[in-house]
């Protein structure tokens, strides 16, 4: 009956052992996976933060470019480690390309390419649609010279004005046409198709025609680095 006893006792003791060690694996289980959910949630946060540091980055960028034109992009590359305003994220500015491929939209034939003299844009027009193309960044270079062709009732206004002291200039041409590019001067091309078809218009320039800027910039914080890209298009269908 002792015996008995023993066993019994001996097989409760092997049982509570057992018990123990499942509720430590358990437990040891479920530690790890809040310690792995904790710093999961805390490396989004801290991806969100890069995020929104990039992307302040990207507005300070096309604000100095497209509002105070600024002129130099090598300074503006060299803008680092800028800190977020109340925010420990930061952001740099990693490049900014000249934006010189044919858009991929419907307008557009040859899209894709590279818009240079052996590539010229071009533009189909429905009647009474407008294209607006603006030359008007410092942080690219543009051809010295940009020739019209078309076929239909259509005109071309070029408005002009120096990046310094302003003075704007208009005038009204027709096809063919050439605009010989000043380098101290600002152009806004408006195009009208007063047609009552479509029109294709053929602008080709000397060099390569920038008609925009790509800008990327880089956000981070802590292990956490977010790349941010955003187009600067400056043309327009109306």
């Amino acid at each position: 009956m002792k015996k008995l006893f023993d066993n019994q006792k001996g097989i409760s003791l092997l049982l509570t052992l057992f018990i123990l060690a499942a509720v430590l694996t358990a437990g040891l289980v479920i530690y790890d996976l809040v310690i792995r959910q904790g710093r999961i949630s805390q490396e989004i946060g801290f991806s969100e933060v890069a995020f929104y540091a990039g992307e302040a980055g990207i507005e300070k960028v096309l604000y100095e470019i497209n509002k105070n034109k600024i002129e130099n992009r090598e300074s503006i590359e060299n803008w680092d480690n800028r800190l977020l305003p109340n925010s420990k994220g930061k952001w740099s500015v990693e490049e900014i390309k000249e934006n010189t491929e044919t858009p991929f939209d419907p307008h557009f034939l040859n899209v894709g390419r590279i818009i240079d003299g052996h590539n010229p844009l071009e533009i189909r027009l429905k009647n009474t649609e407008s294209f607006q193309l603006n030359l008007d960044l410092r942080v690219v270079n543009y051809p010295n010279e940009l020739n019209f062709n078309w076929e239909g009732d259509s005109s071309i206004i070029i408005y002009s004005w120096l990046k310094i002291g302003g003075g704007e200039e208009v005038e009204i041409k027709d096809t063919p046409f050439k605009l010989s590019i000043d380098p101290d001067k600002y152009y806004k091309i408006r195009i009208n198709n007063f047609s009552s078809g479509d029109i294709v218009y053929t602008l080709t320039p000397n060099g390569e025609l920038p008609i925009g800027a790509l800008i990327i910039v880089s956000g981070f914080h802590k292990d956490s680095l977010r790349r941010i890209e955003a187009d600067n298009p400056r043309w327009q269908i109306y």
